[in-house]
């Protein structure tokens, strides 16, 4: 199947708010602000680091909420101050991940892990109950000991006696 002539069709460009960086500018603070939350030195490629990003769905998520809480008649909540007393939290968050570099990334079912230099595993997301049909872990229920083929199967063969562990 030749492709010439055919006019190539652009990648659509992401939505513009993925590509926008997150507006930390209440969390910046003094002059030159918290280097946590400054998107050019604590961003790769344009992108916010995990810890930027989820304070950004954080502070996102509540502004939506205080205006759900403003037309029932309720304060809003303050996301800000919330953000500044978790501080020492995150600022040791990113030491541990500026220092433990993701090395591999593999999937999970319905997720990923992630493997850090320090050759610590974690989830991306966490877990959920739901049983997930052909998962390939081993229930342990029944042990496969022979490679032998189904009586009446053709084009299977014996497993010629190799036994499997």
């Amino acid at each position: 199947m030749s492709t010439e002539g055919t006019p190539r069709r652009p990648i659509p460009p992401l939505s513009s708010t993925s590509q926008q960086q997150p507006n930390f500018s209440g969390l910046q603070g003094e002059a030159g602000g918290d280097p946590l939350f400054n998107p050019e030195t604590h961003s790769q490629g344009g992108m916010p680091n995990l810890l930027q990003f989820l304070v950004a769905e954080y502070l996102a998520y509540m502004g939506q909420a205080n205006k759900d809480r403003a037309e029932q008649g309720q304060e809003p909540l303050d996301a800000q101050k919330t953000v500044q007393k978790a501080k020492p939290l995150l600022a040791f968050f990113e030491a541990y991940l500026r220092t433990n570099r993701p090395v591999n990334v593999f999937p999970i079912d319905m997720n990923y892990g992630v493997q850090l230099s320090n050759h610590k595993r974690f989830a991306v997301s966490p877990g959920v109950v739901e049983d997930f049909r052909g998962s390939m872990q081993n229930s342990g229920a029944v042990e496969v000991t022979h490679g032998r083929s189904q009586p009446g199967i053709s084009g299977v063969t014996d497993g010629g006696g190799i036994e499997m562990h």
